[in-house]
């Protein structure tokens, strides 16, 4: 398995999602589908990408974590302290493509 580390400045909105259900009003979005998040203002952020394959195929995973700076190398080692609460959120893509908002940035990953 290979995995990168990132610390990324927060953004002040992160939008992630199968593109069909993507730019559905907020009422009408797929929770399985999308994740839109607007961290609070004191909250840093990071980026985990793992790597791993088996026989020819290889599987990435990202890992987006929105903590306090002093928390944040915790959550991105995957663990967390007794009291604190994590979210944790799958998403599923229906169409060959997932988009991904930050701010007002907008770019299409391809699912293959």
């Amino acid at each position: 398995m290979r995995e990168e580390r990132f610390r990324i400045q927060c953004p002040k909105h992160f939008l992630v999602g199968d593109s069909e259900h993507f730019e559905k009003s907020s009422q009408e979005k797929d929770s399985d589908f999308v994740v839109d998040y607007a961290p609070p203002e004191i909250f840093e952020a990071g980026i985990v990408l793992q790597e791993m394959g088996t026989e020819g195929e290889t599987y990435c995973t990202m890992y987006v974590y929105f903590a306090p700076e002093e928390h944040m190398p915790v959550y991105m080692d995957s663990m967390k302290y007794d009291l604190q609460k994590v979210s944790i959120r799958k998403i599923f893509v229906d169409t060959e493509e997932y988009l991904i908002k930050v701010n007002e940035k907008t770019k299409k990953v391809l699912c293959r």
